[in-house]
């Protein structure tokens, strides 16, 4: 009996006090980012040189970008100048160009940013040369 007790209170012992594997941290998972806004095409795709289209009262001439992942607070960009957008949905935007982004034959490069930095393809809004 006295070799039994001292073997029961080590066995006992080895269990009180602090867990020999502690829990593992609760890992969670980031959010899954959302892709880039994706751009399919303008409309109108272009214009002749300095000739307005959809004439809006405050003499900006109307484009509509269509394409997917647009965010409700996106913002249309033309030449790298942001423009006052408004929200259609997840597909559609539209803004007014303003007149001296069209006045000279070229190009006129057209992308969507969204809040979250991410910036869309770009997609060339053509300007075309007057028939002389």
């Amino acid at each position: 009996m006295n070799r039994i007790l001292p073997l029961i209170m080590i066995l006992f012992g080895t269990g009180c006090g602090e867990p020999q594997n502690p829990q593992p941290a609760v890992v969670r998972p980031r959010p899954a980012r959302k892709p880039a806004p994706y751009l399919l095409y303008v409309v109108p795709a272009g214009t002749k040189e300095g000739v307005p289209f959809n004439l809006q009262p405050g003499g900006d001439s109307a484009l509509a970008v269509i394409g997917k992942g647009f965010d409700r607070l996106a913002v249309i960009t033309a030449g790298g100048r942001k423009l006052d957008t408004s929200y259609g949905n997840s597909g559609w935007l539209t803004t007014g160009l303003p007149n001296e982004l069209y006045q000279k034959p070229g190009t006129v490069e057209i992308r969507v940013l969204n809040p979250d930095g991410r910036a869309s393809n770009p997609v060339e809004f053509k300007v075309t040369a007057k028939d002389k």
